[in-house]
């Protein structure tokens, strides 16, 4: 007869990333500013080291609540919706515990989930439409990976991993289901000797 030992498990030994799928976007009041002008009370606000000659085009969790989102008012229409899209990826990242301590390891990760979560009407109005669309394309698999499903946004973390030539995206770890290959869709073909 055999006996099963109770497992106890640990909540943050399997503490996995990408639980937290939509943006939240509720929780932020949108500014429009001129940037440059806190140029370096931004660099003071972050929690990471920035390098010098950095230009801000949005920050997130600033304000008296830290519950604002500023955005450069230069900036033309389709670009601070882009902005604000970037930044509130920055909030879900950092919310579910995903964000790196390096700048720019992080910032390329979030812009292209950004591209991904963008409409792809605002990427036409963007300067470099065609290289954003086609990146868009990639990374969403022309519209099958919706970024507000966790299994949407594993596999569009799984390509950018791609893209950038890394190993992941998260700083807490891939869940499981990351690791696993997509089923094949139809029939397989059969071998005849």
């Amino acid at each position: 007869m055999s006996r099963q030992r109770a497992r106890v498990k640990d909540p943050m030994a399997n503490r996995y990333c990408l639980t937290h799928t939509r943006l939240p976007g509720h929780l932020y009041t949108v500014r429009e500013k001129y940037l440059k002008r806190f140029r370096t009370l931004a660099r003071l606000l972050t929690d990471v080291p920035v390098p010098p000659g950095t230009e801000f085009e949005g920050l997130v969790n600033v304000g008296e609540g830290e519950d604002e989102i500023w955005v450069e008012k230069g900036l033309s229409e389709a670009e601070k919706r882009f902005v604000i899209i970037h930044e509130l990826v920055h909030a879900r990242r950092q919310q579910a515990g995903e964000d790196f301590d390096d700048y720019e390891r992080e910032e390329r990760i979030v812009e292209l989930e950004a591209i991904a979560r963008a409409p792809r009407t605002l990427l036409r109005e963007m300067p470099s439409a065609l290289a954003l669309g086609a990146l868009h394309d990639f990374l969403t698999a022309q519209g099958r990976f919706a970024p507000n499903t966790s299994a949407g946004l594993i596999a569009i973390h799984r390509r950018i991993c791609q893209v950038l030539g890394v190993d992941t995206t998260l700083a807490c770890g891939m869940p499981p289901e990351a690791h696993r290959r997509p089923p094949r869709r139809g029939r397989r073909k059969v071998r005849r000797a």
